[in-house]
């Protein structure tokens, strides 16, 4: 396990050290994962859970709280091609995200 900032991250996949092997990536808000994006990395599915507890914020799902401006994000990625989803646990049906924050 790696931790790292946004550009430390792109910049350690660059130099492709895990070769073909899959590669989980943890980002602590949308903004990290739009930088992320906005800075070139292709990522062609996110899983989003866990953020919650935000003033402003509209919940979604038991651990998910989405502000407007997130929203946005989340909205603007997906023009970009990005599916997005939200399963808290293996188990759970599949939910598109997107129509989840459609009011937001």
């Amino acid at each position: 396990m790696s931790i790292f900032g946004v550009d430390r991250a792109i910049e350690r996949l660059a130099e492709n050290p895990y070769g073909d092997e899959s590669v989980f990536i943890l980002f602590k808000n949308p903004t990290n994962l739009k930088a992320f994006v906005d800075k070139g990395y292709p990522i062609k599915e996110v899983n989003v859970g866990n953020m919650s507890g935000k003033t402003g914020a509209t919940q979604v799902k038991k651990a998910v709280s989405v502000t407007h401006e997130e929203a946005e994000m989340f909205r603007e990625m997906h023009k970009k091609g990005i599916i997005f989803t939200a399963l808290m646990i293996p188990n759970d049906p599949n939910v598109d995200f997107m129509s989840l924050i459609e009011n937001i």
